[in-house]
């Protein structure tokens, strides 16, 4: 394909994705902002002056929802290889090995029942397991061992344009995800993150600074991530655990698996020196933690973000780190409910518009500040959260309220229960 035909093809992805939409039209400049180039850069494309760099071939394939193949011309239908992907698409996954013990098996019956829509009553009857805990271990024992490849995943398309029309986001992403079970929580998050690795080859290429948070959706995209996806880039965490129980997820630690998963592939890791809270709260010398101070003024001009959001729950505290701190400052969960917190953002908890409460707490904490997170949007940078679960709805509005994040990786659930929210009940067309 020569720069004309790939201009007109352009042109006619545009169009097509106007009609779908509903527009009259999509303007050049709005395709141009949503891949972050100049209106002069796709300009030119369109016109057949000049083509993208390859680099930037992925991102524009997920914009306008085809495959790269299609793209560049190599087939001739929008239907051939990776299909647009809509509600009706289904979960396509394929084996990177065989089960090698009983236990893996076991995972993998789980995972295609899961997949097929079975209830986990009905799994645990058919595995004769004891327990929703011990179907959740047989599942977390193929995810941690990487035998899955996610080839393909589903999106309802018209259920996120409406949560980013009605609350003026950059961009989301929504994927129907059928399990509503509480203890097959991390079955979804697993495939949010999959879903987030798929936004991170789309948009992060050569040369970005990438900053991430802790949390189990960003730890599956990093871990999800394969050898050779993503080079010469450099990777920030934008806050660190105070209190570190499970050492994979907390984003210093993610930091060392993504510079180590890609190891050769130029992509630099930055880590926080952070001791503790007590010393980060009572360190008189500044200079002690001047790395540490380095890292975090880096981290607030990244290109892009990738963070979870938790929630204060009504049973006990929603991550590890939180008790903790409560107790060193002689607070109760209840005590901070009562001062309007609903959820926390990089660790700083937040009312339900998002402004900070609790500051003897967020005085512990080590991470950018949240005007930093805010003014990252404001710069243009994309800050994306990822959330599944209606009962993160507070949060989640907060953290669209305050301007804390422009881009959301939701599911359905959420996604709805944002819009019945703002509007109201969802008529039967959008279910």
């Amino acid at each position: 394909m020569d720069h004309n035909e790939f201009g007109v093809r352009l042109k006619e992805l545009r169009a097509a994705k106007a009609k779908k939409l509903g527009w009259r039209k999509i303007p050049q400049r709005e395709v141009a902002a949503q891949l972050n180039i100049s209106p002069g850069a796709y300009g030119s494309w369109e016109s057949g002056r000049t083509r993208p760099d390859v680099a930037l071939l992925p991102k524009i394939a997920d914009y306008f929802e085809v495959s790269i193949d299609f793209l560049l011309g190599y087939t001739a239908s929008v239907q051939t290889g990776l299909e647009p992907i809509t509600t009706k698409t289904d979960l396509v996954w394929s084996l990177r090995r065989p089960a090698q013990t009983e236990d893996e098996q076991k995972g993998l019956e789980v995972w295609e029942r899961l997949i097929q829509g079975e209830s986990l009553e009905s799994i645990t009857t058919a595995l004769k397991v004891r327990s929703p805990q011990e179907i959740e271990r047989y599942l977390l024992d193929i995810i941690y061992a990487d035998m899955l490849s996610i080839d393909h995943l589903p999106r309802d398309p018209d259920l996120a344009e409406r949560v980013r029309q009605t609350f003026g986001l950059r961009e989301v992403i929504v994927m129907p995800l059928a399990v509503a079970e509480e203890a097959l929580l991390r079955f979804r998050t697993t495939l949010l993150g999959e879903a987030a690795r798929v936004y991170f080859n789309a948009h992060v290429y050569e040369g970005m600074r990438v900053g991430i948070a802790g949390g189990y959706s960003v730890s599956r995209m990093i871990y999800s991530l394969r050898r050779g996806e993503c080079r010469s880039i450099e990777i920030y965490p934008l806050a660190i655990s105070p209190v570190i129980e499970t050492v994979a997820l907390d984003a210093n630690s993610l930091v060392g698996a993504f510079a180590y998963r890609h190891k050769g592939y130029n992509v630099r890791g930055y880590a926080l020196q952070y001791a503790s809270p007590s010393d980060w709260k009572e360190a008189k010398d500044v200079q002690r933690f001047a790395p540490t101070l380095r890292i975090l003024a880096r981290a607030k001009s990244v290109d892009i973000a990738f963070m979870g959001i938790g929630i204060v729950g009504r049973r006990r505290a929603p991550i590890d780190w939180l008790g903790d701190l409560l107790a060193a400052r002689g607070l109760g969960l209840e005590e901070i409910r009562q001062m309007g917190a609903v959820g926390d953002i990089l660790y700083h908890l937040v009312d339900q518009n998002g402004q900070p409460v609790a500051p003897e707490i967020s005085d512990l904490i080590c991470s950018i500040d949240l005007q930093d997170l805010r003014e990252m949007v404001r710069s243009g940078a994309q800050v994306v959260a990822i959330a599944s679960r209606r009962e993160k709805i507070e949060i989640a509005r907060a953290a669209i309220k305050a301007g804390y994040a422009n881009v959301f990786i939701i599911d359905d659930e959420l996604a709805r229960a944002l819009l019945e929210f703002e509007n109201g009940p969802l008529h039967n067309s959008t279910k």
